[in-house]
């Protein structure tokens, strides 16, 4: 037999069954890659994965216990954090430099910092709500 570990996004993690049919010698071969391409290098071939750290392949219910849909709430809930923190930094730092960029090596004035301050003021009102409103709608109505 030969069996795998799929980990995906560093949270959802699978063991696969690859082959029933496998009579050869033992082998441990991993890869591993960050899709967001944050890590240094991106790609890892043949880490010190250690096949004793592998769990075992079971053949389980077409339908998931009540306990293994805790654990993948708790697993999703901790990549939606995980992703929406990447997502609002990512928008801050093109806010960043889309307002200070042009002004690369010279002195930033008031008006320049103002914008700035405005800009990212202005993101996070925009994904607040209250009682149902967009709070930014509720703050500067057209």
């Amino acid at each position: 037999m030969v069996d795998g570990v799929v980990q995906l996004f560093g949270s959802f993690i699978h063991v696969i069954r690859l082959s029933d049919n496998y009579d050869g010698p033992s082998f441990c071969f991993s890869y591993q890659v960050d899709p967001l391409r944050l890590g240094v290098p991106a790609e890892i071939r043949n880490s010190l994965f250690s096949p004793a750290h592998m769990p075992a392949f079971i053949v389980r219910n077409e339908e998931a216990t009540p306990e293994a849909c805790l654990v993948y709430k708790t697993l999703i809930g901790r990549f939606l954090e995980s992703h929406h923190q990447f997502a609002i930094e990512g928008e801050i730092e093109n806010i960043i430099d889309e307002v200070l960029l042009p002004y690369e090596g010279k002195e930033l004035s008031d008006e320049i910092l103002n914008e700035l301050g405005w800009k990212i003021s202005t993101f996070f009102i925009s994904r607040m709500r209250v009682n149902g409103f967009d709070l930014i709608n509720l703050l500067y109505p057209d």
